[in-house]
C-alpha cells in the first residue's frame, strides 16, 4: 500500500493536479494544530 502525507493542503491539491496518483492508495493528513483548522 501506498500513502502520501503532503506537508501542507496546498501540497496536496498540487500533487492532484501535477501526478497520476493511480498507484497511490490514499493521502494522510498533513501535521496540524487547532490554529490552523
Amino acid at each position: 500500500m501506498v500513502f502520501i502525507r503532503p506537508r501542507h493542503a496546498e501540497m496536496g491539491k498540487w500533487l492532484k493536479a501535477h501526478y497520476d496518483l493511480s498507484a497511490v492508495d490514499g493521502f494522510v493528513l498533513p501535521k496540524f494544530t487547532l490554529s490552523s483548522l
